[in-house]
């Protein structure tokens, strides 16, 4: 029977409270939550005062005044208007009924009870208060206009006519005294309820940012997790690309000291089986290489380097030199090209795998290479232009996947890693990469990179003119 009884008592408080209205407000509007539970504080509170000053008066006044009904009269049409609510859609309307009518109630109040020296001007406080807490900050000081008008109209009124004056409570000072009293300790409790849920922890404000911090918290711990344990797989796919490596060559090199052997010992080969023999001694070859390429992509972007200086001029002239392989090639660099603060080995693999396409892959006799700088979003924008022969733009993408090329490797040998690799760098690094090219007009690669620091004497002129170039 009492488990019943609390229930029900449960169930009517949940009604009084109207919390499925406040459900029916998404978590995420938090000052619609928090209007509703002001609203709800404030629709309470002023029933209250509207019961206990009318009942007052009733008490108090030795004659029947139409005050104290009209005062309960306004009481009701806020309990009414309070629990007339069915739907989220409604609140707005509520909240500035109820402000309204406590306007009226203090303005009627303000003429029969001493004017500007009644009691009920006190009021007046709490209802800006409220009013910017419910209507926003619009209603809020249309409230606070309306209050000020009030306020000097009583003042000229109670000046300068007599429309104004205490004989509702006989001009005696005892009443006038325990209206204030009653007014100033109704104002006070109206303020000190809004203070005191405004800092406590029933605050919708104050919980919604403890659950966000306790949120993150949680998922930062879950991160962390998750950051050990991808740490630790990356450290075993380490092992097992290394491991893996090593155990497959091993046997391929067996094959290819044995295919050797075989082609330098044994010159009873007929010409069909010596080239048959030789077409396994290439493939052990690109086997090699491939699995070397497999172990670079898969290290690209997590090598442990350290920042250090970079000048990009010699960077460049050094890996020209290394892929031209003594073939004549022609350069164009900008005349400024800075030292840097980055990861040295990473831009390197990016440049030589741009460089090395540039001249592998270029058809001419004397291959041209351009490289630009421009400055993007605070990012480096580096271009690497060839004068070969150009790729379709149906396969842009296709040459950033690993281990695609465009002609057959029986035909030009090559491990098609080098480009995926740069995207892989690039990316990682915050960048990006593309190209643009067309048949018969050459390849242009364009990448973005973020450097720490331009460290170069002149790189305020430098970027200077980046920036006008861009």
């Amino acid at each position: 029977m009492k488990i019943s009884q609390t229930s029900y008592a449960r169930s009517l408080l949940k009604k009084f409270r109207k919390d499925h209205i406040y459900q029916e407000i998404p978590t995420t509007e938090v000052i619609e939550r928090q209007r509703f539970v002001v609203f709800r504080i404030f629709s309470v509170i002023a029933i209250l005062v509207c019961i206990s000053v009318a009942s007052k008066m009733l008490l108090t006044l030795g004659m029947i005044n139409w005050l104290p009904f009209t005062i309960l009269l306004l009481g009701l049409i806020i309990l009414l208007n309070y629990f007339s609510i069915s739907k989220r859609d409604n609140l707005k309307r509520s909240y500035t009924i109820m402000m309204v009518s406590c306007f009226v109630l203090l303005h009627l109040v303000s003429y029969t009870c001493g004017g500007i020296r009644t009691g009920g001007t006190f009021f007046m406080s709490a209802v800006i208060i409220y009013s910017f807490m419910l209507l926003g900050s619009r209603g809020g000081w249309i409230m606070s206009i309306a209050c000020g008008i009030h306020i000097i109209y009583l003042f000229i009124l109670a000046t300068y006519t007599d429309l104004t004056s205490f004989s509702l409570f006989q001009d005696r000072i005892d009443l006038i005294n325990e209206d204030f009293l009653v007014n100033i300790l109704l104002t006070f409790a109206m303020i000190s309820a809004l203070s005191s849920y405004l800092q406590s922890g029933r605050n919708v404000v104050i919980q919604s940012l403890v659950d966000a911090k306790n949120t993150l918290e949680t998922q930062n711990a879950l991160l962390e997790k998750n950051n050990r344990a991808l740490e630790k797989k990356n450290a075993e796919l380490d092992k097992f690309a290394s491991v893996a490596s090593h155990d497959l060559r091993s046997p391929l090199r067996a094959i290819g000291s044995l295919t050797d052997m075989i082609l330098e010992d044994d010159q009873s080969l007929c010409f069909d089986t010596h080239e048959k023999l030789k077409i396994i001694h290439g493939r052990v070859n690109r086997m090699d290489h491939l699995l070397t390429a497999l172990l670079e992509f898969s290290r690209a972007d997590r090598k442990n380097q350290e920042i250090s200086k970079v000048d990009i001029r010699a960077l460049i002239l050094g890996l020209l030199v290394k892929h031209s392989n003594g073939r004549e090639i022609n350069y164009e660099l900008p005349a400024n090209l800075p030292v840097i603060k980055t990861f040295p080995l990473k831009l390197e693999a990016v440049f030589s795998a741009l460089i090395k396409n540039a001249i592998q892959f270029n058809h001419q006799e004397i291959p041209t290479i351009q490289i630009d700088l421009f400055s993007e979003l605070g990012k480096l924008k580096f271009t690497v232009s060839d004068n070969g022969p150009g790729i379709h733009a149906d396969f842009h993408e296709k040459i950033f996947v690993i281990f695609q090329t465009l002609e057959a490797r029986d035909k030009f040998e090559s491990t098609g890693a080098g480009l995926a690799i740069a995207r892989k760098i690039v990316e990682e690094n915050g960048g990006s990469i593309r190209l643009e090219s067309n048949i018969g007009e050459g390849s242009r690669f364009i990448f973005t990179w973020e450097a720490e620091e331009i460290i170069s004497d002149s790189s305020t002129t430098w970027l200077h003119q980046l920036s006008k170039s861009a």
